[in-house]
């Protein structure tokens, strides 16, 4: 089953389609980082072995991941539920979703749906 990637080689394509839904966490955390100053110029380098533009230092990984793991405890309500939910929390919901969709338990996936 494709969400949205098709499998090729070694990428796993329904992780990348679960982590899609909460792109904009990611996005958004990193921005904050850079505007509050939390990750600079110097947190960024080329990968040693030069496959990839810019990898973040040891340093900038460890700024990001704490970050990170801050966020996936935050709470917030979704779309149309009465109850609070972390978005680690969530997170795991929309796989067991998947999961459900992929053996045939559930008839189809609903989406985070942001409020506009």
């Amino acid at each position: 089953m494709t969400v949205l990637r098709s499998q090729h080689g070694a990428h796993y394509a329904l992780a990348s389609d679960l982590q899609e839904e909460m792109r904009h966490l990611v996005e958004a955390l990193v921005w904050t980082l850079i505007h509050r100053r939390q990750l600079t110029p110097q947190d960024f380098g080329p990968s040693p072995d030069g496959r990839f533009p810019a990898l973040l230092s040891p340093d900038g990984r460890r700024t990001f991941l704490h970050a990170f793991e801050r966020r996936m405890v935050t709470e917030f309500t979704p779309e149309g539920e009465d109850k609070p939910s972390s978005y680690r929390t969530f997170l795991a919901r929309q796989a067991r979703q998947i999961r459900d969709l992929v053996r045939g338990a559930r008839p189809f996936y609903e989406p985070l749906v942001l409020k506009g």
